[in-house]
């Protein structure tokens, strides 16, 4: 279904915001009603044990749609209607899933593998978590669509539809090899995070602080600028160096090998996000102080 979306986007998607976007509505508000009637049991006293890494995976999960966000408001005919839309449909909704999933976990009394059961355990609970499923299509439609577009910038003259075709196909299989599919995505979540995190450090370093001053350069004429990889890839260190994602073992060995040759070991108040973004906001507000800032476009 996914790929067929995206060889067909803009009908298919305008078809399930048409629609399904209405039934999700529908389907939040059944279930903060429904889970709330059962109560809200006692969480306990809690600590900071495990918060900041916790707080990590919660950022990966946001920041990967960043550029999705952006891409997406390049249709608002306004600021302010690309404000409200982005801040609506991504930190409410998202603050709105993730408290609905705390109450579901806490009566389910905090087991993972009975989180469900709280969805589907109201009445007609299945149909509406159906609806949910079916809303995602479109997230999984924009993963898959947004890489055949970036992959197209490369090769713009490989047909945009052998690329969707292909990289849902990829995907598809990938995911069917994936067995322990908790774990993976735990270190899905870390890899994307330490990718993003300096990522957005310097973009939005560069724009306030940097060239986009004066306006960035989004031709096709736009220079390149290899030297701005630099505070990305620091940042990218320095996120693995703290919370090494376990993608393979040399790799978890070689960061585990550093911390010990600095006689560093992660405590409860190192954050690999907090600490990613600083490292590359730091470095490239250095790196904008050492290049000049693109000329203003003449007045007309």
């Amino acid at each position: 279904m996914t790929t067929a979306l995206t060889i067909w986007p803009l009908g298919s998607i305008a078809a399930l915001r048409k629609y399904v976007a209405i039934a999700v509505g529908i389907a939040m508000v059944y279930f903060t009603v429904q889970l709330a009637r059962q109560g809200f049991p006692d969480p306990g006293a809690g600590n900071w044990k495990g918060f900041l890494g916790a707080t990590d995976a919660i950022i990966a999960v946001s920041i990967s749609f960043v550029p999705l966000a952006a891409d997406y408001t390049r249709h608002s005919r306004t600021p302010g209607a690309s404000f409200w839309g982005t801040f609506s449909g991504y930190t409410i909704a998202q603050v709105w899933c993730y408290l609905l999933g705390l109450i579901a976990l806490l009566q389910s009394h905090g087991n993972v593998d009975n989180l469900l059961d709280s969805f589907a355990g109201v009445t007609a609970g299945w149909a509406f978590l159906l609806v949910l499923v079916l809303r995602e299509a479109d997230q999984s439609f924009a993963n898959v669509y947004s890489t055949a577009m970036s992959v197209h910038n490369l090769f713009p003259r490989v047909d945009r539809r052998l690329l969707t075709g292909g990289i849902g196909v990829l995907v598809t299989v990938l995911a069917l090899l994936i067995k322990e599919f908790t774990a993976s995505y735990y270190n899905f979540l870390g890899l994307i995070g330490s990718v993003f995190v300096p990522l957005l450090a310097v973009l939005a370093v560069d724009f306030f602080l940097g060239r986009g001053r004066q306006g960035w350069d989004m031709s096709q004429d736009s220079p390149a600028r290899p030297l701005m990889l630099l505070p990305w890839a620091l940042g990218f260190a320095m996120y693995q160096f703290l919370a090494p994602t376990a993608i393979a073992g040399w790799w978890t060995h070689f960061w585990t090998s550093v911390q010990s040759l600095v006689h560093f070991t992660p405590q409860q108040w190192s954050s690999a996000s907090l600490f990613s973004f600083l490292v590359a906001a730091l470095v490239t507000w250095g790196l904008t102080r050492l290049t000049p800032a693109a000329p203003a476009a003449p007045a007309e």
